[in-house]
């Protein structure tokens, strides 16, 4: 493994441990002490039982992780999902929202094996998911990308389009 790829790994371990580590322990925190009032809100009020959170979602996107790319995106929870990409790329999302319509935050890193150079990058993105069990998977966000070897930050914008099962 070059330096540069030992370099961008870390940070991005770093990055995911600051980050979302501690906002997947105040959920669970959350989730523990929401049990009883859930419980009390479902016997208040008639909800719709037969909503389910979508599991693995296949996904085309353009812009996103660099210029486009082919994914397949599976559910860690409730809201944290997975995202995994032809081109070596690893995506962590965190979504709020209800049902199919979600905020999504996330964090990633991608790299591209080229003789000589190649290519560390890692990007974000902040944006919209609409998601449906069994139907189409719909992400639009603003996606910045950092360039490792430059150290060089580009604005960036993504859209994806797929389906989910």
């Amino acid at each position: 493994m070059s330096r540069k790829h030992f370099l961008s790994m870390t940070l991005f371990i770093c990055s995911y441990l600051l980050t979302f580590v501690p906002l997947a322990a105040q959920e669970e925190q959350g989730e523990k002490t929401k049990i009883s009032e859930r419980i009390v809100e479902e016997k208040q009020t008639h909800q719709d039982t037969t909503y389910q959170e979508p599991g693995t979602a296949f996904f085309l996107e353009l812009g996103g992780k660099l210029f486009g790319s082919v994914n397949a995106d599976f559910r860690i929870n409730k809201s944290n999902r997975l995202s995994v990409g032809i081109m070596p790329s690893l995506m962590y999302y965190h979504l709020r929202g209800e049902k199919n319509n979600k905020f999504e935050i996330g964090f990633g890193f991608t790299i591209i094996p080229v003789s000589g150079e190649g290519g560390d990058f890692l990007h974000g993105v902040i944006g919209y998911r609409y998601q449906k069990k069994n139907g189409l998977l719909f992400r639009i966000g603003f996606t910045p990308i950092v360039i490792v070897s430059e150290w060089s930050f580009s604005p960036w914008f993504g859209i994806s389009l797929g389906y989910s099962l």
